[in-house]
């Protein structure tokens, strides 16, 4: 296919996902691409290219494949198995925010239960969860 990707040439494998042009594309713990979705523009009962669920957490991530994370620290908004500074800083952006604002991330929405808006109760949940770390 001229390795681009296209399955132009009939030698290429009927399965385009083996022809690896741009080595791995799943979303790396950290990056700004998890959570940073659009999920009105997921369609019904959608699934990631290895078919696991397209919103793994609350928010649909970017890219082809959704991130699942290895561990579950609420507050670890990055999927990093901890709650740190970059955390904090994603839920600082979403402060004092409800869905009809654009910096809202209900992602940041961690009390129990949820309320849809972004204010101490969530601050709570973050500081009981402040630096705990979990093993993958």
């Amino acid at each position: 296919d001229g390795g681009d990707g296209w399955g132009d040439d009939p030698c290429t494998p009927a399965d385009e996902s083996a022809n690896d042009n741009y080595g791995d594309l799943h979303l790396l713990a950290g990056s700004p691409c998890i959570d940073a979705g659009d999920n009105s523009a997921v369609i019904a009962n959608p699934t990631d290219h290895e078919g696991n669920e397209r919103i793994a957490n609350v928010v649909v991530d970017m890219g082809a494949y959704e991130r699942i994370c290895p561990c579950s620290v609420i507050g670890d908004f990055d999927c990093s198995c901890g709650v740190d500074g970059v955390d904090f800083a994603t839920f600082a952006l979403a402060w004092l925010t409800g869905p009809a604002d654009p910096a809202y991330k209900q992602a940041c929405d961690i009390s129990n239960p949820g309320d849809d808006y972004i204010d101490v109760e969530d601050a709570k949940v973050l500081a009981e969860n402040w630096l705990q770390l979990q093993e993958p």
